[in-house]
């Protein structure tokens, strides 16, 4: 996993490594818009809906996750 820079943040984005080798899976993430209000708002007002934790997690990728290098099949 990356260490967090300052540069990064401050550039709204920021690089994160999950595992290692052929396993791995980079994905770049907006660390300033999980504590804006306006995230945290859809978040409740998502759940005052009574959405499903599939939707949630839905808005929530869309919202936070900028880019992935996942590719190919998912099996």
């Amino acid at each position: 996993m990356s260490n967090a820079q300052v540069r990064d943040y401050l550039a709204g984005r920021r690089e994160l490594t999950i595992g290692e080798g052929d396993d791995a899976l980079t994905i770049v993430y907006r660390p300033g818009r999980v504590n804006s209000g306006d995230y945290g708002k859809q978040l409740e007002r998502l759940g005052e809906e009574g959405a499903n934790l599939h939707a949630i997690a839905v808005y929530s990728v869309c919202t936070l996750v900028s880019d992935w290098d996942l590719t190919g099949p998912i099996v």
